[in-house]
């Protein structure tokens, strides 16, 4: 009998499938559109561990939070896959992680955060609420809407970007006033 491939999007849900399931057989996927099934209290046996991996997925898209947490839901965007699931061992089991682990977290955070805080140009916008991002990867567009949302305002945008590393091309995005990123 044959298994079928998993798919795991490339972002912390699919961190934490690949780190609860331990399956063999699957494969990273671009995740804007991967619309399985995911729910973390039918997947994980301990409250403790539900608790903290939730707390990954609200910060999932932000470029502040605590360091170990929000570096490993940057790790995985970029495809940093070794990293995010170090440094989510360290997370989730509580250990007191080295200089170099604390390190490695503030190195992500502070690349995202170089990279982020100049999309806001008003000269990348072509005309009102059209953002021309083509040369900046999908991964950082949920970022992107989040600062957008902070600093400018809730009214719906689109925004060109360019693609991800599993599917290249450009991508359209519509951020609604109540964007929920994916």
């Amino acid at each position: 009998m044959q298994q079928h491939m998993i798919d795991y999007p490339l972002d912390v849900r699919g961190l934490i499938l690949f780190h609860l399931a331990k399956t063999q057989d699957y494969r990273w996927v671009e995740p804007f559109g991967w619309n399985n099934e995911f729910n973390i209290k039918s997947i994980t046996p301990s409250s403790e561990c539900s608790k903290k991996l939730y707390r990954l997925l609200e910060i999932d898209g932000s470029i502040t939070g605590s360091t170990i947490p929000l570096a490993i839901t940057i790790a995985i965007r970029q495809g940093l896959i070794r990293d995010s699931i170090l440094l989510l061992r360290v997370y989730l089991e509580e250990v007191v992680g080295s200089p170099a682990i604390y390190a490695l977290a503030l190195s992500i955070i502070i690349d995202l955060r170089r990279q982020v805080i100049p999309l806001l140009n008003p000269s990348r916008e072509l005309r009102q609420n059209l953002w021309i991002l083509q040369d900046v990867p999908s991964w950082l567009i949920p970022y992107f809407i989040r600062r957008f949302r902070r600093y400018v305002g809730s009214q719906t945008i689109t925004i060109i970007s360019g693609g991800h590393i599993l599917c290249p091309g450009e991508k359209i995005w519509i951020a609604e006033k109540q964007f929920t990123q994916g």
